[in-house]
């Protein structure tokens, strides 16, 4: 059922709670991660509805589309840096964009309210 949902693309509410197996899988099946999945088949004639079922669960799986992103986790060293850097590019940003004001402080001449 969960596949079945994910592979609807369109599937407001996909019910990973109905099975212990999808709810541990969920971040596999649908969220934040690549996700290789394999068939296993076999020739055997007697067992060709287990070949048939196994393959029509493929096709469904390889509709679903994940969008995997990558988890950054920065020390606190890391962010402060990187917090720096960005200040700087918005000091340089806000400098470059003053405008010369001849207004008193206080007065609203020239501005629409």
């Amino acid at each position: 059922a969960v596949i079945n949902k994910l592979s609807d693309g369109a599937a407001a509410h996909v019910p990973y709670r109905d099975s212990k197996l999808t709810r541990v899988l969920q971040n596999a099946l649908g969220g934040n991660a690549k996700t290789a999945i394999i068939a296993a088949v076999t020739p055997a004639s007697m067992h060709i509805e287990e070949t048939n079922s196994t393959l029509t669960f493929a096709k469904r799986a390889k509709n679903v589309k994940n969008k995997a992103q990558c988890n950054e986790f920065l020390s606190d060293r890391a962010i402060i840096f990187r917090q720096r850097q960005e200040i700087e590019t918005l000091k340089a940003i806000l400098g470059g964009s003053r405008l010369d004001c001849t207004c008193s402080p206080g007065s609203t001449e020239g501005f629409n309210f």
